[in-house]
């Protein structure tokens, strides 16, 4: 038997992979089928020698922010195409506000596995180097819940300032949902050059520099786009206290005004 992995596009990370390898294994050792349920309940003491189901667990609120995404109608190309996708494009604005429903199931998942990691790190008396990217991919899973969830609210609030110019006080506090200290432009960029920080690290725990710069990049494109938004919305914002007056929101890459719910607007 020949267990593999594939790179191909080259940003892929093998110690994200030990999940799946290890199943292969299995499924090579074992006569007959092999059991998921069987391996997953076994998979903390086989390769971490952690004798309760803490990383089980984390796999499994990972595993909800993809079925999440499934569940919206997409597939394995779902993380490649909507975390890179420019939110404020028309492509982009309707990917994200197809994803609305996944948002708070993906954010959920990320964010009980981000807890379960820190709090049980020490729980992992064998391979516990592999943890470091599976921290990674909680956070970037995290990271696109957000950006789906932010996406739609900063459309969301802008639309309602474009449509109540004379109430100056509801578009300031609009304006400022969108782009201030810790606002949400400011988060998914901020997010974004964090990711890139533990992505460098990773990739250079396995792998030489070589090809690094081409998966940064993107990561570096990512962030330009949420710094140019905001420079874009504190202009908006300044015209708005000269002159009262607002740019069309599709001018300023909102094109649409999707319904959003008071529970996506106070997060996971």
């Amino acid at each position: 038997m020949l267990n593999t992995t594939w790179d191909d596009d080259g940003e892929s990370l093998f110690e994200m992979t030990w999940p799946a390898l290890a199943f292969g294994a299995c499924a090579g050792w074992q006569p007959g089928e092999s059991s998921i349920d069987d391996f997953k309940n076994n998979y903390d003491w086989a390769f971490y020698r952690n004798p309760d189901s803490t990383f089980k667990g984390v796999l499994d609120d990972l595993a909800r922010a993809h079925t999440a995404v499934k569940d919206n109608g997409w597939g394995d190309t779902a993380d490649d195409t909507l975390f890179w996708s420019n939110p404020f494009s028309e492509t982009g604005a309707k990917f994200m506000q197809k994803m609305l429903p996944a948002a708070r199931e993906m954010r959920m998942g990320a964010e009980q596995a981000l807890e379960a990691l820190y709090r049980n790190r020490a729980a992992a008396r064998a391979n516990a180097d592999t943890l470091d990217d599976v921290i990674f991919a909680a956070w970037r899973l995290d990271a696109l819940g957000m950006k789906i969830q932010f996406s739609n609210e900063i459309n969301h609030y802008y639309w309602d300032a474009y449509q109540h110019p004379s109430d100056g006080e509801r578009v300031e506090n609009d304006f400022e949902e969108i782009s201030s200290t810790n606002a949400r432009l400011e988060d998914l960029r901020d997010a974004t050059t964090r990711l890139r920080g533990l992505y460098e690290k990773a990739w250079l725990r396995e792998n030489r520099p070589y090809w690094l710069g081409n998966v940064l990049v993107r990561y570096d494109n990512l962030a330009d786009k949420f710094q140019t938004k905001i420079v874009t919305m504190r202009d908006a914002q300044r015209q708005y206290g000269l002159q009262k007056t607002l740019l069309p929101p599709q001018q300023l890459g909102f094109s649409c005004s999707p319904p959003i719910t008071e529970r996506s607007l106070t997060g996971p």
